[in-house]
């Protein structure tokens, strides 16, 4: 033990003390083997989302888009009321004069959000939400009701499928990347499950083609 404290304190005093040579970093190696999704990838992800207990709609013009928000708000008798974040997307939509729409900042208040995803994942049924000015995070986790719209073309068949079209991207990362696979939920009391425990109780995604 005293020879061992000694070689080292010689080294320290020599300053002969060597450090390990840096890694490599990781740079995505070959992926593992993928399932299978079938020829339509977007039946898939549909089918996910139903059994995440997520509504959803294709659509594919702005007159959709506020068509299926209203038709999900009337079959859950929502209040009439949505807070559209500031996304170009939502921007001049076609919204009947019966829905009252705010666009922008969203508050605690605000019962219903309706935000942009960057991109979606078939395998998992799940939507992937950036976080930046025009789609801020809180408004994935505060409202009860949680709409969303995804692009078809940016429906990913697998998880990897995301991150290699991410390392493509110029733009600096985002500080927060969310991948919301369903309502919020918890079987804490009684092992019974309870929908919105910390975050929307219902979600409706609406996928553009």
């Amino acid at each position: 033990m005293s020879q061992a404290r000694d070689a080292i304190l010689t080294k320290l005093r020599a300053g002969n003390w060597s450090s390990p040579a840096p890694k490599q970093a990781a740079t995505g190696g070959k992926p593992g083997p993928l399932p299978k999704l079938g020829a339509d990838r977007l039946a898939y992800f549909e089918a996910k989302l139903k059994n995440n207990v997520i509504s959803s709609d294709r659509v594919n013009n702005a007159q959709g888009i506020a068509d299926s928000v209203v038709g999900f708000f009337q079959q859950h008798q929502i209040p009439l009321q949505l807070c559209a974040v500031s996304h170009p997307l939502l921007k001049d939509l076609p919204w009947p004069a019966t829905l009252s729409v705010k666009q922008g900042q969203v508050a605690n208040k605000d019962l219903s959000v309706i935000s942009v995803a960057a991109a979606a994942i078939a395998e998992s049924g799940s939507v992937v939400m950036l976080s930046s000015a025009e789609t801020p995070t809180e408004a994935n986790f505060l409202p009860d009701n949680f709409v969303c719209i995804v692009e078809a073309s940016m429906v990913f068949a697998h998880m990897e499928d995301l991150w290699a079209w991410q390392r493509t991207q110029t733009d600096k990362p985002p500080a927060v990347i969310n991948i919301i696979s369903g309502p919020s939920r918890t079987a804490d009391v009684e092992q019974t499950i309870q929908l919105g425990a910390h975050g929307p109780r219902r979600m409706h995604v609406i996928i553009k083609v």
